[in-house]
């Protein structure tokens, strides 16, 4: 298959990274079923944020994810779309916690950065 050469831009964003504290040792006394629904939350978090936050791209990182909003035009719509997610995403997790009948990490730390970063997206070498 022809090689693509790698896209690299520099481009203004923003981006959400989100950690679950206290995820792995609790993950290693419990049952796989209650991991199984503290990923559920998790990921229908993000399927809902892209609808109610529009994201550029997601990333799951084990017991977290990262959100990243590249600015097209209005730099407030990506400040307000991370922002936004972030406290659903606490809003989300603090509801299912407080409902649930068993013991589950206690949420999220959450930071949010902005400014200028390179984009980058590797070849492929498939059609």
């Amino acid at each position: 298959y022809p090689e693509q050469s790698p896209e690299i831009s520099r481009v203004l964003g923003y981006v959400m990274f989100a950690d679950l504290r206290g995820f792995s040792n609790w993950a290693l006394s419990v049952e796989p079923e209650q991991v199984s629904e503290v990923y559920d939350v998790l990921s229908g978090s993000v399927v809902q944020m892209m609808k109610d936050y529009p994201y550029s791209y997601w990333k799951l990182l084990g017991d977290g994810i990262m959100l990243v909003w590249e600015v097209d035009q209005d730099e407030d719509v990506a400040v307000d779309n991370a922002i936004g997610a972030a406290y659903e995403l606490h809003k989300k997790y603090w509801y299912f916690r407080k409902e649930s009948v068993s013991q589950v990490p206690e949420g999220f730390g959450i930071a949010i950065t902005g400014g200028h970063f390179t984009k980058y997206e590797s070849s492929t070498f498939f059609e």
